[in-house]
C-alpha cells in the first residue's frame, strides 16, 4: 500500500544481484 521508497528499491536491486535465488521469497515477505 505504501510506495517503496528509493532506499528500499535500491537495496532489493543489490539482493537480487547478491542472491538471484532468493529474491523472489524476499520481496513477497517486505510486501
Amino acid at each position: 500500500m505504501i510506495p517503496p521508497t528509493p532506499q528500499q528499491q535500491q537495496q532489493q536491486i543489490k539482493q537480487d544481484l547478491m542472491v538471484p535465488p532468493m529474491p523472489q521469497q524476499q520481496q513477497q515477505q517486505q510486501q
